[in-house]
């Protein structure tokens, strides 16, 4: 994810990003107005390398019955786990062609004896969207540092 905070004032900073992410997702919800030819163009695997660190993301996009997106990303750099490797979870809305997720950052060890195992608290929940670009790009955005990821659809679900 690129830069995404400094390890010393993540703490602030995720208090804050939380408030703005949970304004961003009511608002979302009560303009909700997606349609299944939206869906579509959403769910499924995905691929991208960040440009802003080199981390190799695999990301999943499932609809859930109530019409919400889930999110699964797994990225091998994230910034705000001092560059070690992290999961991403959250659900949102999608309206008109942009997925809003609050998501959860999860840092993964890199120990061999606790390899993929929780490393530290969550972080989150942050505010990320998603356009859709094209039949097969998405656009990951994440507004407080202006970072833009592009990803490509790897198989639909």
């Amino acid at each position: 994810m690129g830069n995404l905070v400094s390890g010393l004032k993540i703490k602030r900073v995720t208090v804050f990003l939380a408030l703005v992410s949970l304004a961003a997702f009511w608002v979302g919800c009560e303009s909700s107005s997606t349609t299944a030819d939206e869906h579509e163009g959403f769910t499924g695997f995905w691929m991208a390398v960040d440009q802003t660190d080199g981390g190799f993301n695999r990301l999943s996009l499932t609809e859930n019955a109530d019409g919400t997106i889930n999110l699964g990303l797994s990225e091998t750099h994230v910034s705000s786990c001092l560059g070690g490797r992290g999961t991403l979870s959250g659900s949102g809305v999608l309206d008109a062609g942009v997925l809003t997720v609050p998501i959860t950052i999860q840092c993964l060890s890199g120990e061999e004896a606790t390899y993929n195992k929780p490393k530290g608290d969550p972080i989150g929940p942050l505010p990320v969207t998603f356009e859709f670009v094209g039949d097969n790009l998405i656009e990951f955005y994440f507004a407080p540092i202006e970072l833009r990821v592009s990803y490509h659809r790897i198989s639909s679900d």
